[in-house]
């Protein structure tokens, strides 16, 4: 019953996709298409003055960017080495604490002394949920880099 819930947010993201714009940095900057980088603009932003001077940076931008990087190069350049090094450090502590466990046998656990566990388990999910919408505001409100690096 639980697992068949996130089938609904699913369905709903699926239903609701063909109706989101492009990025219009990716429009812009990887397939050079100027009109549609600026109708997807206009279509987010709504006035016209504030897209113009997005679009404006963002083809500023697109002349000091350098070309596509291969898979190779990804993982020869010293400098694409930290990144690296920092998303697997925390998908790997992400996978190896544990916490997907005791989410999925949280029930079964809270059975063994609780009568209501399934309360229990909506809970455990709620808390989860708040402190993930805790976490993605403290890191949008500040500098990113800085925050990830600190963890």
């Amino acid at each position: 019953m639980m697992l068949s819930l996130s089938v609904i947010p699913a369905l709903t993201q699926y239903l609701v996709l063909p109706f989101c714009p492009e990025s219009p940095r990716f429009l812009l900057i990887n397939r050079g298409e100027e009109s549609k980088a600026e109708a997807a603009l206009l279509r987010l932003r709504g006035r016209s003055d504030e897209a113009f001077a997005e679009l404006d940076e963002m083809k500023e931008e697109a002349a000091h960017t350098q070309s596509g990087v291969t898979i190779h190069e990804f993982f020869k350049k010293r400098r694409y080495k930290q990144p690296i090094v920092i998303v697997l450090v925390i998908n790997l502590g992400s996978q190896l604490s544990g916490f997907n466990a005791i989410i999925n046998y949280s029930t079964r656990m809270f059975q063994a002394k609780f009568d209501q566990a399934k309360y229990l388990t909506l809970g455990v999910g709620a808390v989860n949920v708040t402190f993930t919408l805790v976490a993605v505001s403290t890191q949008c409100s500040g500098d990113r880099q800085t925050f990830e690096i600190t963890i």
